[in-house]
């Protein structure tokens, strides 16, 4: 028996050693990759699906003296070139990973495929509760370019998913298409011109955030004597962002269109006499869970 616990010990130990490297090598694949779609220089045709509805894409990209030039032109059923990124869609606007990550999620190596007719690897980042999503990125074994993207649920169903159907890297000439480097997440949402916070001050208080999750900027837009009319607060764990919209309740709400389908979520309620709209690309318990737990200081 002693020597059953002992083998038993020493495999329990071998198998922590290997998900430790496996997770380890899985965040150096995806650091490298999140190195690579900012600094390649590619163009490629891509399908990016939210729920139901989904979107051909060409993607122009290049990097040049330490600045990223992108642009996105919509294609519709025919493959007749149709507006320019009405998608909201950007390669780069996948976040750094760190350490501090493996804390809320699980990180993975999962099998060889291919993609656009290169081979990439397989990477899962698997989170440890259930108030986000799972993620599943195919890497280009060559370069570690990101050829396939999707966030599936907890109940296995995909409402994410990017896709390269071709791909080259090639530098192409698109230098009147400057591309800021803030997360296309946290401006998709940003209705009015903003103004940052030099320090992520704010009123309000989140009690019993998801664990991971922390400020990471407040900005505003400033009426008469200095009163709020908007003020944003952007969330994140430093994989997903989550914004908070905040107004006094004699302004008008927040207006988003095409928030009904894929993996975004919005919630509107009313609190300490302020119109609060919370959107983000999580689960609504997550939102609801965030709402709970505001209180105006």
């Amino acid at each position: 028996m002693k020597r059953l616990m002992m083998y038993i010990c020493s495999f329990s130990f071998m198998l922590l050693a290997l998900s430790n490297l496996y997770a380890g090598e899985a965040m150096q694949l995806l650091n490298k990759m999140s190195t690579a779609i900012h600094e390649l220089d590619y163009q490629g045709e891509l399908v990016y699906s939210q729920g139901n509805g989904f979107s051909l894409l060409r993607i122009e990209h290049s990097f040049d003296d330490g600045i990223e030039h992108e642009r996105i032109i919509n294609f519709d059923a025919n493959g007749q070139q149709h507006t320019e990124n009405e998608a909201g869609f950007s390669v780069n606007s996948f976040p750094q990973i760190t350490p501090e990550m493996e804390k809320i999620y699980s990180f993975d190596i999962g099998g060889m495929t291919t993609v656009a007719g290169r081979t990439c690897q397989e990477v899962v980042a698997r989170p440890k509760d259930r108030k986000r999503y799972l993620h599943r990125y195919c890497i280009d074994t060559e370069n570690q370019m990101l050829l396939k993207y999707a966030l599936v649920n907890k109940n296995h169903n995909v409402i994410e998913k990017m896709t390269f159907t071709s791909i080259q890297f090639a530098k192409p000439n698109i230098k009147d298409y400057i591309k800021d480097k803030v997360s296309a997440i946290k401006n998709r949402f940003k209705p009015f011109n903003l103004i940052k916070k030099s320090e992520n001050k704010t009123n309000w208080k989140f009690n019993n955030l998801p664990r991971g999750f922390y400020i990471a900027s407040v900005l505003v837009k400033e009426g008469t004597n200095g009163v709020h009319e908007m003020e944003q607060i952007i969330l994140t764990d430093n994989v997903t962002s989550i914004s908070l919209f905040i107004e006094p309740e004699d302004k008008h709400g927040v207006h988003f269109n095409n928030l009904d389908y894929g993996a975004l979520n919005l919630i509107r309620l009313e609190k300490a006499e302020h119109n609060i709209t919370i959107v983000g690309e999580v689960p609504k318990d997550t939102l609801i869970q965030i709402a709970n737990g505001l209180h105006l200081k």
